[in-house]
């Protein structure tokens, strides 16, 4: 904790808007020690409709205040949105264990990095202690702290798509960031867009129309055929290349449009349902590539009314009704604040409700149950009743989400 003379060290500033998205988390031995000394308001989350006080977050700016609740009026998503700086105070117990400044010292020193890799010493660790396989499916150690920093962000839900990727790769994801630039006319040969109304010529042969838009977006000649063979062999349209694009299907179009779309590898790739006129083959097809895509570090915009895509591609949504954005924030967040406490369970026996739970489904050996109490005297009631084969939380689909707001802002 800070010493009495630092008590102000936070204090109250007009609020700056931020380039980034971003939040601090700060440990100390005691947390509630350090905020008896600080003048800061809790910073708040939406929970099943309603607004409650965020568990680690607090603001030092000014920021409204919802008076019932005691926190911030805005959910902290929005306020990070409008650039409120969210700080996350942690309580971590193994700062207890420093003895003295001079102790402090000693265990900041390089570690020794090979004990990582045993197992029994890496499930002592917390925030990896669940990770040890993961941890072995990295092709290169971690053997630094920005490295161990990267892991953590890889075994965040948003991030596992990089599990096995080199730290490189890695590092364009979770490091990299946007220069900051206004928009400016050189950034077009950046930014990809697809529309959803076809914008091809109709009576230009496929290769040339490839050929001039690469070249359009900023390709020399010989980089604009390398990039139009690539993408040929990809989607294997070798065959079409001759044809016209009135000659084509409206899905074999489409495929067109979006070569046209990322031949130039973009920074910035906008896509207006994309998968418009695709049968499932062709659609998973597109879908391997936005993701390749995003991997390598394109960031993707897309519209879509396809709520199967969303849990498919999306790391963040944001749904608009009639102009207004009415839910937004990173999709694994958003399908847990919508799953209501419901459990999906497997079991022999005869279920019947309990003051702990309450059964929404009840068939054969299976049910979804929504829990009343702690989740401790719920899987303990449940063993007294039944032979508790599994117990799972019941995430809430995006579909279930897109549903419930569509009903709710009608």
């Amino acid at each position: 904790p800070p010493a009495r003379a630092n008590r102000h060290a936070l204090n109250r500033t007009t609020r700056i808007p931020m380039k980034f998205k971003s939040d601090i988390d700060i440990d100390f031995a005691d947390r509630q020690q350090v905020l008896d000394l600080l003048n800061v308001t809790p910073a708040s989350i939406i929970r099943d409709g309603k607004l409650v006080k965020h568990n680690t977050g607090v603001y030092a700016t000014d920021i409204p205040v919802d008076p019932f609740v005691g926190s911030a009026s805005l959910d902290y998503n929005v306020a990070e949105d409008r650039g409120y700086m969210k700080l996350d105070l942690l309580n971590v117990h193994v700062y207890k264990q420093v003895k003295s400044e001079e102790h402090l010292v000693k265990l900041m020193q390089e570690p020794d990095w090979t004990k990582l890799y045993d197992s029994s010493i890496c499930a002592q660790l917390i925030h990896i202690n669940n990770h040890y396989d993961t941890l072995l499916k990295m092709p290169e150690p971690v053997d630094t702290i920005p490295r161990l920093a990267m892991f953590l962000a890889v075994i965040r839900p948003a991030k596992r798509h990089l599990i096995g990727r080199t730290w490189k790769e890695v590092a364009k994801t979770v490091w990299d960031k946007v220069d900051g630039e206004k928009l400016k006319e050189k950034h077009i040969y950046e930014i990809g867009y697809l529309p959803e109304e076809r914008g091809l010529y109709k009576k230009m042969q496929i290769g040339e129309q490839l050929l001039y838009f690469a070249e359009l977006k900023g390709l020399s000649n010989a980089e604009a055929r390398k990039k139009v063979k690539y993408w040929v062999d990809k989607f294997e349209i070798k065959d079409w290349l001759n044809k016209k694009v009135e000659e084509l299907s409206k899905g074999m179009q489409q495929k067109i449009q979006f070569i046209a779309s990322v031949i130039h590898q973009p920074k910035l790739i906008i896509l207006d349902e994309p998968f418009s006129g695709f049968d499932p083959q062709n659609a998973q097809l597109l879908v391997n590539e936005i993701l390749k895509l995003r991997d390598e570090g394109s960031t993707i915009i897309f519209s879509t009314h396809r709520m199967d895509t969303v849990e498919k591609l999306c790391d963040d949504i944001a749904m608009i009704n009639k102009s207004e954005v009415v839910l937004s924030g990173n999709k694994n967040d958003i399908k847990q604040q919508f799953s209501n406490d419901e459990y999906f369970l497997q079991f022999n026996g005869v279920l019947v409700n309990s003051n702990h739970f309450e059964i929404i489904t009840n068939t054969e050996n299976e049910a979804t149950i929504k829990i009343l109490s702690n989740k401790k005297e719920v899987i303990s009631d449940l063993n007294n009743q039944v032979e508790l084969q599994s117990f799972s939380p019941k995430i809430a689909t995006m579909e279930d989400i897109f549903i419930k707001m569509v009903q709710t802002n009608s």
